[in-house]
């Protein structure tokens, strides 16, 4: 069984072309980065039509389309991750897919199964004998929309614009809290349409209504089920993917939202119904704009009640921080600080931290000839954890912070030339992890990976400034 670790870092973006010899490099650390849109797409959650009882829910989606068609008008996709009606009725399915039909303007719609779609009804909560009820609206009106017949299977996946969607989605009722059934039929189904395709650094967008148990925030009481740990190893060959769930209705965007996790990166997204912990204003209405470029992705919060963009909160995904925290290519060398050995940087203690300076040099010597991807370190993130509870008397991760640690830059050097660097602008770590699951968190925060490909023995690190950094690796290439 893989060892599956949880680590602040983002997903990567960018497939590496060297394959011998060194190569010159430009700063890739940075995190700002220009050029194509290849791909666009808009995605909200948890929409809950109700036209009966609460039609200022459906019109809150019509202002969803209506902007993104003024403002995305080529937009390739609308992702819209469950829980689009309140009780799943016939009535309620054929209003949403009316609207979204008439009024969605992007050249794709993808829409996951959430459990309001298969535990509720106008009488209350309902049980596994409405299941097959259920699953067969959902998949009349999904694959009629999406292929113009229903689907065979509750989950599926789409290529759009050469960047692949999937979606995983409960197989039938569990226990009426809001978990998933994942069968071992949809588990290698997701193992086999992950290998599609795939390249390394490459996004691969995946939708599933619950969150992952135990990643997070409040994910430990209302997470997918049993079936977690399952995909988690599924993933951890993937460490490219983008996970998007809603559900929890935290209401958390920007990096609030993000759980950073070795396997991917997992998004938090905001409900529009109502929102407990933040943005909990009855008139919110959040999802976000999503651009991918070449290096990396960007997501910018959409308000579409006020009818903005939230680029204050806008968050940057790329290569430097997802690559950071993969160690299952780790190459073993020695370590060496202006030419003495130092220990404390190989030693896995994340607590025993070298303080560098400006012109300080790290050594890494490979044991034998390695084909090197470039550097892994981790700095010393300063965590501040506080913890509060909601209205259902459920823990969750109140006014944490992170502070970044002392960074002032590096050059990776190799035969006299430089094959990477990090810039003094460290990336941005996600803090919307699970109460009382903080310990893995803080041992997997602050990694950052410099690309530098190489087929040498020896590289140097050189600082460009004031330092803190408590671990170190070479990376070596598939």
């Amino acid at each position: 069984m893989k060892i599956i670790k949880t680590i602040a870092l983002a997903a990567a973006l960018f497939v590496l072309s060297v394959y011998g010899g060194c190569e010159k490099k430009t700063d890739e650390g940075s995190m700002n980065f220009q050029g194509e849109v290849l791909m666009n797409f808009q995605i909200v959650s948890d929409i809950h039509y109700n036209t009966a009882h609460n039609p200022a829910m459906n019109e809150k989606f019509r202002s969803v389309c209506r902007y993104n068609a003024e403002n995305f008008p080529e937009s390739d996709a609308l992702v819209v991750a469950g829980d689009f009606t309140v009780w799943g009725t016939e009535d309620q399915y054929a209003d949403f897919f009316a609207d979204l039909t008439q009024l969605n303007t992007a050249k794709n719609a993808i829409v996951a199964l959430g459990n309001h779609e298969y535990e509720f009804s106008p009488e209350g909560r309902i049980g596994a004998d409405m299941f097959p009820e259920r699953s067969e609206r959902y998949r009349r009106y999904v694959g009629n929309l999406l292929q113009g017949s229903p689907l065979e299977k509750t989950y599926y996946d789409r290529w759009i614009n050469g960047y692949h969607f999937i979606v995983l989605n409960s197989e039938n009722w569990v226990d009426g809290s809001g978990k998933a059934y994942i069968s071992e039929e949809q588990l290698a189904w997701f193992e086999s349409a992950l290998q599609e395709n795939a390249e390394d650094g490459k996004p691969i967008f995946v939708v599933c209504h619950q969150p992952f148990d135990n990643t997070i925030d409040r994910s430990w009481k209302w997470g997918l089920g049993a079936q977690t740990e399952r995909i988690q190893e599924i993933l951890s060959d993937y460490p490219q993917t983008v996970v998007f769930s809603g559900h929890l209705h935290n209401g958390y965007i920007g990096y609030d939202a993000v759980f950073n996790a070795g396997y991917g990166t997992l998004i938090d997204l905001p409900a529009f119904q109502y929102n407990d912990l933040c943005n909990t204003e009855q008139t919110t209405a959040l999802g976000y704009n999503v651009e991918v470029y070449e290096k990396g992705v960007v997501l910018t919060p959409v308000d579409y009640a006020a009818g903005k963009l939230l680029k204050d909160k806008q968050i940057v995904l790329n290569r430097s921080v997802t690559y950071g925290a993969n160690s299952v290519r780790d190459a073993t060398c020695a370590v060496l600080v202006n030419g003495k050995e130092e220990p404390r940087l190989s030693d896995g203690d994340i607590s025993t931290v070298v303080h560098l300076k400006k012109g300080d040099k790290i050594t890494l010597r490979a044991a034998e000839e390695t084909q090197i991807a470039g550097v892994r370190l981790r700095t010393d993130p300063k965590v501040n954890f506080v913890y509060g509870v909601d209205g259902y008397s459920v823990a969750y991760t109140r006014d944490s912070s992170f502070e970044n640690s002392e960074w002032g830059g590096c050059t990776v050097n190799a035969q006299g030339e430089t094959v990477g660097s990090f810039s003094r602008e460290l990336p941005k770590w996600g803090k919307c992890f699970s109460a009382r699951f903080e310990d893995q968190w803080l041992k997997d925060l602050g990694w950052i990976f410099i690309d530098a490909p190489c087929n040498v023995q020896e590289i140097e690190v050189v600082f460009s400034g004031n330092s803190a950094v408590s671990e170190i690796a070479l990376v070596a290439e598939k």
